[in-house]
């Protein structure tokens, strides 16, 4: 499994992406940062020369939700078992508990 490929496929399936230029994104700069800070599902890719390569803006929560998926999914137990439990769940085999009944 492509853990890499499917961050990128969530990333790209469900969050906004707005693609700028470097000049218009310099002339909207306030507007546009306050655009990603107000929602962590946006996302700002800067167009540049293809020898520099394009940068990505997101939000602080966006890139702690990255970071927090990759670390859970680089663990090919933990990866394993987490897969198991989303096909359970989509199987139904599932048991609903109170949250106060958690810590007993």
């Amino acid at each position: 499994m492509d853990i890499y490929k499917n961050v990128r496929n969530f990333v790209q399936k469900f969050i906004m992406t707005k693609v700028l230029s470097v000049t218009e994104f310099r002339s909207n700069l306030a507007s546009e940062l306050e655009l990603i800070g107000n929602n962590s599902r946006n996302q700002l890719i800067i167009k540049r020369p293809k020898s520099k390569g394009n940068i990505v803006v997101i939000s602080q929560e966006a890139y702690n939700s990255m970071e927090e998926t990759l670390y859970l999914l680089s663990s090919k137990k933990n990866r394993e078992h987490l897969l198991e439990s989303i096909q359970q769940g989509k199987e139904g085999k599932t048991t609903k508990i109170k949250l106060k009944d958690l810590w007993k």
